[in-house]
C-alpha cells in the first residue's frame, strides 16, 4: 500500500465505493502497527473537530448533527460490523431505493471513501517516521503527515462533500413517514442481523431533524475546515487555533 494511492470515488456505484472501503480496513487490521498508528490517528482528528466546532457542540440546535458527525462518521471506533451489514443489504437498497434514497446512499460512501484512504495514507506515512507513542498523536507529526501526503484539491473536495451530502440528508428528512418507517422497521431488522446500520440509520434521521438552519450549519462546517486546511497548506505552525468555539 502506498501513501500515494488516493483516488477520487468517481465512476463507482455505491456498491463497488463500499466493497473498495471494506478492503481498505480490512488491509489495515493486519498490520497491528499501522491499525494502532490509524486509531491514534483518528482518534486526534476526533478530538481537533470536537474542539473546532466546541459551540455547535453545545448549541441545542445543533449538537445532534455533530455528534452524528463525530460518532458515526469520524469516529476512532470498529466500523466491521457496520460493513458487513451495510454490504449484505447495499444490492437491494440500490435495487429498490427511491432514487434519491440510494443517491444520498452513494454520497456518504464515496465521502467516508476518501476519507478512510486519506486516513490510511497518513497512518503508513506516521508509522514510516517512527509511530506514534503511548497513540498519542503531537500536533507536529500530524501536520508533518498532512502536508506530505499532499492530494490538497481531494482535501478540498472532501470537506465539500459534507456540505453536499448535508443537503442531500436534509432533502431525505422531508420524504413522509420515514421516521415512522424507520421505527417500525427496527426490531425486523435487528433479528435480521441488520441491528447496526438500521441504528446508523435512525440516529442520522434524527439528527438532522433538529438542525434550525441546515444550510448555516454545513457551510460553517465547510467554511472551517476550508480555512484550517488551507492554513496548513500555506504552512501555519497553530492552523487549528482558527476557528476554534467562535461562530
Amino acid at each position: 500500500m502506498s501513501i500515494t494511492s488516493v483516488t477520487p470515488p468517481d465512476g463507482l456505484s455505491p456498491s463497488q465505493l463500499h466493497a473498495a472501503l471494506s478492503n481498505l480496513r480490512l488491509s489495515t487490521q493486519s498490520d497491528e502497527r499501522l491499525a494502532l498508528t490509524l486509531k491514534g490517528l483518528k482518534q486526534f482528528q476526533n478530538k481537533r473537530l470536537a474542539c473546532t466546532h466546541q459551540d455547535l457542540l453545545e448549541d441545542e440546535s445543533t449538537r445532534s448533527a455533530s455528534l452524528f458527525f463525530l460518532e458515526e462518521l469520524y469516529a476512532d471506533r470498529d466500523f466491521t460490523l457496520r460493513d458487513q451489514q451495510v454490504g449484505r443489504v447495499l444490492p437491494k437498497l440500490e435495487k429498490y431505493l427511491p432514487n434519491a434514497m440510494a443517491h444520498v446512499v452513494g454520497e456518504v460512501i464515496a465521502m467516508d471513501y476518501l476519507a478512510e484512504q486519506m486516513d490510511v495514507s497518513m497512518a503508513l506515512l506516521i508509522k514510516g517516521i517512527g509511530g506514534i507513542d503511548d497513540n498519542l498523536l503531537d500536533v507536529k507529526t500530524y501536520l508533518q503527515a498532512y502536508r506530505a501526503v499532499g492530494h490538497h484539491e481531494l482535501r478540498r473536495r472532501q470537506v465539500h462533500m459534507v456540505k453536499a451530502v448535508g443537503r442531500s440528508l436534509v432533502k431525505l428528512m422531508r420524504l413522509p413517514m420515514l421516521g415512522a418507517l424507520l421505527k417500525m422497521t427496527e426490531g425486523k431488522a435487528r433479528r435480521a442481523g441488520l441491528g447496526e446500520f438500521h441504528q446508523f440509520l435512525a440516529k442520522g434521521v434524527a439528527a438532522f431533524r433538529t438542525l434550525d438552519d441546515p444550510e448555516w450549519y454545513f457551510t460553517t462546517l465547510v467554511d472551517r475546515e476550508t480555512a484550517i486546511h488551507e492554513a496548513i497548506v500555506s504552512g501555519a505552525e497553530h492552523p487549528f487555533g482558527l476557528w476554534i468555539g467562535t461562530k
